[in-house]
């Protein structure tokens, strides 16, 4: 082991195998031969696809320009407004190819899809499904379309044409490991899509323990651009301080109350209500949220609940068909809760990181890098928040995977880099062979410790944001090259754990940089959304020495150009000093 590898060769390679990555192989395999989808786990059964209930409706007619408003505003005017667009335009296309699948919609007593709310958006803005269920039957019109699979290998690196870090030239495969055999490969390929998911920290919280960002650092290190990492939600799904689940968006925007200790609905004394919007009466920034509920927390009012109490049966059976697998939580004998009788606890979750796509690779509106032949798509790739995420995954895999395909069918096939292959191989074993050292779950326990208490996520400071850089930096020099794998499983987290320090310290660049405070990332040093000098966009990328670059731009407006409606710093609705 280790000393041998295969070289597959493909016209397009898509790495990740979530809604996003399914959708950009399908339509890729109407351009190209050769389409190769690679998985860390195993389709269907990972990621966070499976976990995700609501896609985007089409706007009604005479709709279009009030649903967009609403997405960017629910964006904090942040969102790319050319992408929103298109979504608007496309996603009903998208869900017909669903439906035409297998995907089975719930739908209401005349047949019709049955149409939701989300967070923020007004009624009508989502159709709900089973996520499991959608992700099965797109998987087997892969598969029937003749797209391989390759389930169990972690792409670790991509390789380049000119075989540097950053590149010159443009993206020519990818390497990487089975994660049973530690079997290493190589895959050449006309053109690379990341589809690769969300950043999770290994906290066992949330059913993405192995959406590590695998796929946001090796395109960083290639020369791709990062961004959005400051805007990292802290949601809920922490139950009664026992297990974690998906979906408790459906419970905010269904109607839920949320109470602290004394029974009051507390979020009124924090920030003002729009009755036209639906989920806790219009709090629809859930970062907002986290925040209040951490300070009723530290003044002595918590623990804080949900209370369902009045819903009645239907409604949470209603509840059981979309999210199955959070309600069999609730109702598991002796450890669940009956929400029909008793309120459960919620606490902030943080650790999960570029949820909702607000933070990902820079892309274009197809879904095309700054790097020639990678391409991104769903939550690895930046869109913005507003819509939700599932719609997006759909509609920019889709144009991803043309892209892709229309690149690759004009390229020639790469020349095999057997001098890079050896080198980025090399990169990957030593863990295994070290004997003493830092095992990766020390690695993930150490930055944690920096990176998830409430004065490094819900509420930052210069001062503490310059101590936590300065300790993962230390992390990074002394602790990774000393890490260690006892088997090749601990050897793939080795590898997750090298992806996590970096992160961790572009997270924390983009959030020293961002002078204000808005959605999910709070300032207390900048207690303000500052809509008259930080409409921007913070670009991470390497600068190929070791150190990272930092490009500020104004955010695209697209054609709509909406904007907010004065230019001025407004108060942060959620405010807390905690000090030192």
């Amino acid at each position: 082991m280790g000393k041998d590898y295969e070289v597959q060769e493909c016209d397009v390679l898509v790495v990740g195998g979530g809604i996003s990555g399914l959708i950009a192989a399908i339509r890729a395999k109407d351009f190209a031969d050769r389409v190769f989808l690679v998985e860390k786990a195993k389709v269907t059964r990972s990621g966070g696809s499976i976990h995700a209930h609501a896609y985007g409706s089409p706007a009604p007619e005479g709709q279009f320009e009030r649903r967009l408003t609403e997405m960017v505003q629910r964006s904090s005017y942040l969102g790319d407004q050319a992408w929103f667009e298109i979504l608007l335009r496309e996603i009903g296309d998208r869900l017909n190819d669903l439906e035409k699948w297998g995907a089975i919609f719930l739908r209401d007593e005349h047949g019709q899809k049955k149409s939701d709310a989300i967070r923020g958006q007004s009624k009508g803005f989502v159709y709900l499904a089973r996520g499991k269920q959608v992700m099965e039957a797109v998987a087997d019109a892969a598969l029937k379309k003749g797209i391989k699979f390759f389930n169990r290998i972690a792409i670790t690196d991509l390789l380049t044409s000119d075989g540097n870090y950053p590149t010159g030239g443009h993206v020519t495969g990818a390497v990487g490991l089975n994660t049973r055999t530690g079997e290493f490969t190589a895959f050449n390929s006309k053109a690379v899509i990341i589809a690769t998911g969300l950043i999770s920290a290994k906290l066992h919280g949330f059913a993405t323990d192995n959406l590590t960002g695998d796929g946001y650092a090796m395109a960083f290190r290639a020369g791709a651009e990062i961004t959005g990492l400051e805007f990292t939600p802290q949601p809920f799904g922490l139950w009664n301080r026992k297990f974690g689940t998906s979906g408790p968006g459906q419970f905010q925007h269904g109607g839920t109350k949320l109470i602290n200790r004394l029974g009051e609905e507390f979020l009124y004394k924090y920030e003002g209500a729009s009755r036209e919007f639906v989920g806790f009466e219009g709090h629809f920034d859930q970062s907002a949220i986290c925040r209040a509920v951490a300070i009723e927390n530290i003044e002595g009012r918590g623990p804080c609940y949900f209370d369902c109490r009045a819903w009645g049966e239907e409604k949470l059976n209603n509840m059981r068909k979309v999210l199955p697998m959070t309600m069999k939580a609730f109702d598991e004998p002796g450890v669940g809760v009956d929400l029909s009788k008793e309120p459960v606890e919620t606490n902030p979750m943080v650790g999960i990181y570029g949820i909702s796509c607000q933070s990902g690779i820079k892309i274009n509106t197809v879904g095309e890098t700054k790097i020639g032949g990678l391409y991104s798509a769903g939550v690895a790739a930046y869109y913005g928040p507003g819509p939700g995420p599932q719609s997006l995954c759909i509609v920019g895999g889709y144009r991803a995977g043309e892209a892709a395909a229309k690149w690759a069918k004009e390229a020639d096939q790469p020349k095999n880099n057997l001098d890079q292959i050896r080198k980025l191989k090399e990169t990957v074993f030593p863990a295994l062979e070290r004997k003493k050292g830092v095992s990766p779950e020390e690695i993930y326990y150490s930055v944690n410790k920096l990176v998830t208490p409430w004065g490094a996520s819900l509420f930052k400071h210069e001062k503490r944001i310059k101590n936590v850089l300065y300790k993962i930096r230390e992390i990074a020099k002394n602790d990774l090259p000393k890490i260690k794998a006892n088997d090749i499983h601990g050897l793939v987290k080795a590898h997750e754990a090298k992806n996590f320090v970096l992160l961790m310290e572009l997270y924390n660049m983009a959030a020293l940089e961002r002078k204000e405070s808005r959605m999910a990332h709070f300032r207390e040093d900048y207690p303000y959304i500052d809509d008259r000098d930080w409409r921007k966009w913070i670009f991470l990328q390497t600068d190929g020495k070791g150190g990272i670059k930092v490009n500020i731009e104004p955010v695209s407006l697209g054609c709509s150009a909406i904007m907010p409606a004065s230019l001025t710093r407004k108060p942060a609705p959620v405010a807390y000093k905690l000090g030192d």
